[in-house]
């Protein structure tokens, strides 16, 4: 779809107001689309920014990590580390937070998806909902399972939403301790 037509056809959907059965068969499955394409859209940003945040983080408390291992530090380099240390903690709050906003995103456009979808679809109803809360799909014959976490017996339903939020906690306290070791939080 190009911009062109995106735009006359979002103008034309958003000046009507939306009830399932005013508007055309076509123009409810080309909404479905575009809902569907902004649900990926949305996904993609959550991870590429994580990536960034995880990288910018890893490259970071790596560095920091090699100084504090030596030690007789002159005084600058201390300072230094202290700096280092601070950009790290500003930054993983900047990350815990874009996430937040982030995954806010990507669950009101799976709403808007869920909500566009055409009846017995269950791309992201029915089966798909179902499997993402942990429940076992069978389909022909073949069971489907998104909460093994780990083995096959052991059960946990985490979503990759709440893995990164664990990461951002993870570093705020590898940061924090940082603070701590190097005489910053008395």
């Amino acid at each position: 779809m190009t911009a062109a037509k995106f735009g006359s056809f979002f103008m034309k959907i958003r000046s009507t107001k939306f009830k399932k059965k005013k508007i055309k068969i076509n123009d409810r499955l080309e909404l479905y689309k575009l809902s569907h394409a902004l649900v990926i859209h949305e996904a993609q940003a959550q991870w590429n920014v994580s990536a960034l945040f995880v990288l910018a983080n890893s490259v970071l408390a790596g560095f920091i990590g090699t100084n504090l291992l030596q030690t007789n530090k002159p005084q600058p380099e201390i300072l230094t580390l202290k700096i280092l240390v601070g950009i790290g903690l500003t930054l993983t709050i900047l990350w815990f937070f874009s996430n937040l906003r982030t995954s806010n995103w990507y669950r009101f456009r799976m709403a808007q998806a869920k909500q566009r979808e055409p009846d017995g679809w269950m791309l992201f109803n029915d089966d798909a909902e179902n499997e993402s809360k942990g429940d076992t799909i069978i389909i022909k014959e073949e069971e489907y399972n998104l909460s093994r976490f780990f083995c096959h017996n052991l059960c946990f339903n985490i979503s990759n939403l709440t893995i990164v939020t664990l990461m951002c906690i993870i570093f705020i306290v590898f940061y924090l301790y940082l603070f701590a070791h190097l005489g910053l939080l008395k």
